[in-house]
């Protein structure tokens, strides 16, 4: 069976890279079984990650989460979780990961 985003070869399957799919909600299609087991599907899922020392810290407020919430929930997209954690990059992209296989979006703020 040739499914989208995928050829063929010699009996031999092959994922073609995303940009090279016509419908862009193909390119991680293949994620969706790992969706929430809430009834929810990935597809309508988005997360947030606010960076920073000082966010964490409480030296300042973050106000962009809520920002993005809000503006997610008009949209009828839910925000499933909101993640805070410190300007470290190897902990910035172990948290871009993880989101990103449980949440169609993720959405980055702050940072280094």
């Amino acid at each position: 069976q040739n499914l989208p985003g995928m050829n063929s070869e010699a009996g031999r399957q092959k994922y073609r890279p995303a940009w090279t799919l016509l419908n862009e909600t193909l390119e991680r299609a293949s994620r969706l079984k790992s969706a929430p087991k809430t009834g929810q599907t990935r597809a309508d899922t988005a997360a947030i990650l606010i960076i920073g020392n000082e966010v964490v810290s409480g030296q300042i407020k973050d106000a962009n989460g809520y920002f993005l919430m809000t503006e997610l929930r008009k949209l009828g997209i839910d925000t499933l979780e909101v993640t805070m954690i410190r300007d470290d990059l190897d902990k910035i992209a172990a948290a871009v990961r993880r989101l990103s296989d449980t949440h169609k979006m993720v959405f980055v703020s702050g940072g280094i």
